[in-house]
């Protein structure tokens, strides 16, 4: 009998702690309509002032978009891109030319050129150039020139030249230098175009005249500068 009595005390001793952990688990557990604190709408909330100057933010951009007045990037104009020129930075050149030439002369009417030329450095026109050519059947020229350029800075270069020009006979040796007959006076008109920096391509249309002849020759050429 005394068995049967603690049996019964020790079922109900159970039965009251499972019924009591039951109750602490569904106290614990979420339901469907309990309100948790969320992260999410804590971080949406937003301090009025920071919600109202935003407004007023996006307010003042469709204003300006409305009254065109976004900034943008400034295209320059067609007038602006056709007067655009380059910078040229060099002050002295070698220059390699080759000609044509035509002559007052009865026996050797045309004849060729083939020279080389060098552009004394200066900043600003005008400039000294020497050179020396070879003139077929008339020997040598040597000449000293002053040359005047047109935008000395940009790509594309005019110029005019004036200057003497002293022919040279090996077969008279030095009493060529003072033989007034072979002397000349000079003057060229030429452009000069950068091809590819620091080179460019050269064209000259030079007269020469003397006391015994006059000449016209066309030279054609480049430069080459630093």
């Amino acid at each position: 009998m005394s068995n049967m009595v603690w049996f019964h005390r020790l079922i109900l001793t159970l039965v009251l702690t499972l019924f009591a952990i039951g109750t602490d688990c569904a106290n614990a557990a979420p339901t469907e309509n309990s309100e948790l604190p969320s992260s999410k709408e804590n971080d949406r909330s937003e301090d009025p002032d920071r919600v109202k100057t935003k407004t007023d933010a996006n307010q003042g951009t469709k204003d300006l978009e409305e009254h065109n007045l976004m900034p943008t990037a400034r295209l320059p104009s067609p007038s602006e891109k056709a007067t655009r020129t380059y910078y040229y930075p060099y002050r002295k050149a070698l220059s390699p030319m080759v000609g044509f030439a035509m002559t007052t002369d009865r026996d050797t009417p045309f004849t060729y050129s083939a020279g080389i030329n060098y552009l004394w450095p200066r900043f600003t026109s005008p400039q000294a150039e020497i050179g020396a050519d070879i003139m077929g059947e008339f020997g040598g020229h040597i000449h000293f020139s002053v040359r005047k350029i047109w935008f000395e800075r940009n790509y594309y270069r005019p110029y005019l030249l004036g200057g003497i020009t002293h022919e040279v006979d090996a077969r008279d040796g030095f009493a060529t230098i003072l033989d007034w007959e072979n002397y000349y006076l000079h003057a060229a008109l030429g452009f000069e175009d950068v091809i590819l920096l620091p080179k460019s391509a050269r064209l000259e249309i030079r007269g020469l005249a003397g006391l015994e002849r006059q000449m016209l020759i066309l030279l054609i050429g480049g430069a080459w500068a630093w």
